[in-house]
């Protein structure tokens, strides 16, 4: 977190964070074993570290925020899946699902736009996710990360299905990342390391 506060600073634009499993454990030796073993006890305490240190997380680390192109309003539900015991009955999950339900709600006629660091599959915390989801036909993109690889997928909620966009980690190659231009109607994709357009997600307004 301390790393990662200078450089925040440095960005001329507002940058949006998202949480992920390295975000929220710490690491440790056990019995003089020189492998790191991955510990996320301490997810609570750097939760509250991480909502010191930016702007974007000052209010929690699952919000949302809201971006115009023209006339169609999308709104970005951020969510903060990255510690691996969610799928189980706890008061962070419970929280997050019953603030993503009211979400849905509060913005029947925007298009919804998922942002995770685990990317929605077959797990049980995504299962959780999906249903709180599954009353609203605004749900339009997911962009996630965690694989460190490339990938479109189709996604079911109910009866439909909306795009999924993974892109490898940043860390691991200056070029894993995408641009997402949001016009009126549809959402252009870029191509990893590419600011041409790979694919477009259309949007009704």
């Amino acid at each position: 977190v301390e790393r990662f506060k200078p450089i925040l600073k440095h960005s001329p634009v507002p940058v949006y964070l998202t949480l992920g499993n390295h975000d929220v454990q710490a690491y440790r030796h056990k019995d003089g074993n020189p492998r790191l073993i991955a510990d996320q006890s301490v997810a609570p305490r750097a939760r509250a570290e991480w909502t010191k240190a930016a702007k974007s997380l000052r209010r929690g680390t699952y919000y949302s925020f809201m971006q115009r192109a023209g006339k169609t309003s999308y709104v970005f539900l951020v969510l903060d899946n990255g510690e691996r015991s969610l799928a189980k009955d706890s008061a962070f999950s419970a929280g997050q699902l019953a603030w993503l339900k009211k979400q849905v709600s509060a913005n029947p006629k925007a298009a919804l736009i998922l942002v995770m660091h685990v990317p929605l599959g077959d797990d049980a915390y995504s299962g959780e996710i999906k249903s709180a989801l599954a009353d609203s036909d605004r749900v339009v993109l997911s962009i996630a990360g965690h694989r460190h690889s490339d990938a479109v997928e189709e996604i079911a909620l109910g009866a439909r299905r909306f795009t999924q966009v993974r892109t490898s980690a940043f860390g691991y190659g200056e070029n894993n990342w995408r641009r997402f231009r949001l016009l009126e109607d549809r959402i252009e994709i870029g191509a990893p390391g590419k600011p041409a357009t790979q694919l477009t997600v259309p949007v009704s307004r």
